[in-house]
């Protein structure tokens, strides 16, 4: 999203409007001490609540003036700051976005995942004046002419509240999570109040095709409006709400470039010793319960059942990193899987990825419910340049006649129908399944290999965060 949003500052001036968050600034040195040399420098975070009225303005005076090293463009991009209390922020988005709203959007109601009582008005409150702070700011900014565009589930209230100060405002809502069945979403309390305020925008988007129809459909089901457009729309008392969709990709040159670094090809060469005369597959996923890591360690036990030629032949290395909402039950539960079928399970660098990326024989990504996933499209890249590249690393593995590796993913995340034809997609609920496709693409042939990589890198190359961007402006 962020490349996305930087690369339209080639053609437009940008302003974008955000939440500080907490502060990080140095410590002062501690004096030194005789004989021992002075400490380095630490970082405390300070709580925007303790700041003065002076020190935020010089804060907005030092991100005014910021320049994006990487934006290199004609247009600069002009950072804005939201204040929030603490007591506001913690509500927006310890509160209602992480315990109500992601949850539900992922078919998970909130007292599945909680882990006590939530107090959902308290939240609802702190969430709605989030979103109205966001909107009076954009307010104290806004040119007529301008265009507005919000991103995600965290301000979908904004539209509304900005639409209410700026009547003829051209307002755009990006989703970037999925987005439920009218039947999983109308058991939000503060569905309407939800559902009105995204209705502020003009264009509402979404990820996928199936989750603008939910959204169509919630509106007509739970607020009473029609349909409009053939379908591609909701008629709000008189006004018309466009809904779209256009996945959101990775900035595949920059993917490109990262897959060349020089610090990946020892980690390679590591990797290709330590597992030599093995198959490996590749996964990382959050540990979020919506991520399929339970199902995706259990279809690979399911794989050494079924197919025991791969006992001691093939080796899964799951990556994992923190999940959105805590899950200690979720967390247990992997760690004994792992410990049973005695996979990897572990944190690691960017250099450390991409050579797993760049040497794995398959990816597995297996979410039960996702929005964009750029595993599987780094994965994509990263093969095609290792197959036709012409980095040492790229030389090393063709030298070895090693054909680009296939993908199986799931069939329920947001960029599934772009891959559908180059990735091998699977239900992650059927064991069975997912096994006997796991075992299709490590014997898989090279032409298929080929053929299906060719269709992969196509689509990832062609749905690129700039392009998903450049087409959301014109829109």
């Amino acid at each position: 999203m962020h490349s996305g949003i930087r690369s339209l500052s080639a053609t437009h001036k940008q302003i974008i409007v955000a939440y500080t968050g907490d502060i990080h600034a140095h410590k002062p040195s501690p004096p030194e001490i005789v004989g021992g040399g002075g400490a380095a420098p630490g970082v405390e975070t300070i709580s925007p609540d303790s700041l003065t009225a002076e020190e935020k303005k010089e804060l907005e005076a030092q991100m005014a003036g910021y320049s994006d090293p990487e934006a290199g463009h004609e247009h600069e991009i002009t950072y804005i700051p939201v204040w929030l209390n603490d007591k506001t922020a913690r509500g927006h988005y310890d509160g209602y976005c992480k315990t109500t709203l992601w949850p539900l959007f992922h078919y998970l109601l909130w007292q599945d995942v909680a882990t006590e009582i939530q107090s959902h008005e308290a939240d609802f409150n702190a969430y709605s004046d989030a979103n109205l702070k966001y909107a009076e700011k954009l307010f104290e900014i806004y040119q007529p002419g301008d265009l507005i565009w919000i991103q995600d589930y965290h301000l979908l209230l904004a539209p509304k509240y900005f639409r209410n100060l700026a009547p003829d405002a051209h307002i755009g809502l990006f989703v970037h999570t999925p987005f439920p069945s009218s039947e999983v979403f109308r058991c939000l309390p503060k569905r309407k109040e939800i559902l009105d305020g995204m209705l502020g925008a003009n264009l509402v988007c979404f990820q996928t095709y199936s989750y603008g129809r939910h959204f169509a459909s919630s509106c007509i089901r739970v607020c009473g409006y029609e349909s409009a457009m053939g379908g591609s729309g909701v008629d709000v008392s008189g006004q018309v709400v466009e809904i779209m969709h256009c996945p959101v990709g990775v900035d595949a040159n920059r993917v490109q470039v990262d897959c060349q670094r020089p610090g990946i090809k020892p980690k390679v060469d590591a990797l290709r010793s330590l597992y030599q005369g093995k198959k490996i597959i590749i996964g990382r996923d959050k540990l979020d319960v919506v991520k399929g890591v339970v199902q995706k360690l259990k279809a690979f036990e399911k794989l050494l059942l079924d197919f025991p030629q791969w006992r001691g032949n093939v080796v899964l290395i799951q990556v994992t990193s923190p999940a959105l909402t805590d899950s200690p039950k979720l967390e247990r539960q992997v760690s004994e899987l792992v410990a049973h079928i005695n996979g990897d399970h572990q944190h690691i660098k960017k250099d450390e990825f991409y050579a797993l990326l760049s040497v794995a024989d398959l990816a597995l990504i297996t979410p039960l419910r996702d929005g964009m996933n750029t595993t599987s499209m780094e994965f994509v890249l990263c093969q095609q340049e290792v197959s036709k590249g012409t980095s040492q690393l790229a030389r090393d593995l063709q030298a070895t006649s090693r054909a680009p590796s296939p993908l199986v993913m799931s069939e329920f995340m947001g960029i599934s129908n772009t891959m559908s034809k180059g990735a091998l997609q699977i239900n992650p609920w059927n064991l069975g399944d997912v096994a006997a496709c796991i075992h299709r693409g490590l014997t898989m042939s090279d032409d298929e290999k080929w053929a299906r990589q060719n269709t992969l890198y196509e689509a990832v190359t062609t749905h690129t965060s700039h392009t998903w961007a450049a087409v959301l402006v014109k829109s």
